[in-house]
């Protein structure tokens, strides 16, 4: 669901704690398990959310307070599709990195709503904490981060 104006006005009104709702929605997908990592001592290198069958894979890069998490020191995020989000651990380098931003570069290619090549810093994707933070008494998040040994 795109959010124009008046609905993000009237949601704010009418349904307080929205955001958090629609955030542990993202957390609820059944192929949140669908990922794809390089591997390390401490920590994967990159996670790509790709084409769920939920279409919400891009959505993914939003889930700051588990990616915080499962990449401590940092990390980027690119969305070369619309229906692809991966997210790059900022202590990924040499030939790794070269080897995840052609993997980005060709998915954008190949994409069917094409977005960016690029990373970006994921600063940019950052929601207010409020939003981000796991509803109370929900152990979907612990679930996710057993999955990358966090």
């Amino acid at each position: 669901m795109y959010l124009d104006r008046d609905t993000f006005d009237n949601l704010n009104t009418s349904k307080v704690g929205w955001q958090q709702q629609a955030l542990d929605n993202i957390r609820q997908s059944n192929y949140f398990h669908r990922h794809y990592k390089g591997a390390t001592k401490t920590q994967p290198d990159w996670i790509a959310f790709l084409n769920d069958e939920d279409v919400i894979s891009s959505s993914k890069v939003l889930l700051h307070f588990e990616l915080s998490r499962i990449f401590p020191e940092g990390y980027y995020v690119a969305i070369p599709d619309r229906a692809c989000g991966i997210i790059v651990s900022s202590q990924c380098s040499g030939e790794i990195l070269v080897e995840v931003q052609q993997m980005i570069e060709r998915l954008y290619n190949d994409a069917t709503t094409p977005m960016s090549p690029n990373l970006y810093p994921a600063a940019d994707f950052q929601l207010p904490t409020g939003w981000s933070e796991p509803l109370k008494g929900d152990s979907t998040s612990a679930a996710i981060l057993s999955l990358f040994g966090s």
